[in-house]
């Protein structure tokens, strides 16, 4: 099972742009996906709260993002 979570949160990753998430927040990401799938972590706790930071940033940059794109909405071309 832990091939199949890993190469999920991997391409699910993938998705995120650079400039919202950085290499070393994905590798912090991989890393507690593996660490729980594998059930070889015994910190789970503080790897659960990087995980809460990284869906936390998400939720701030999906909000930032469509605060944007209502606000584009809202032009009109002048000629």
């Amino acid at each position: 099972m832990e091939p199949k979570v890993l190469e999920w949160a991997k391409g699910s990753i993938s998705l995120i742009p650079s400039s919202v998430l950085t290499e070393a927040e994905c590798s912090c990401f991989l890393k507690c996906i593996a660490d729980v799938a594998s059930g070889s972590d015994s910190r789970f706790s503080s790897r659960l709260e990087e995980y809460r930071k990284f869906v936390k940033k998400q939720d701030c940059s999906r909000h930032s993002t469509g605060e944007l794109r209502q606000l584009d909405l809202h032009f009109t071309a002048v000629s």
